[in-house]
């Protein structure tokens, strides 16, 4: 997913 729109402590693993 590219969900980084989350929080900054999420957009390590999310923004994969």
């Amino acid at each position: 997913m590219h969900i980084f729109a989350l929080a900054p402590e999420y957009n390590i693993f999310v923004t994969l």
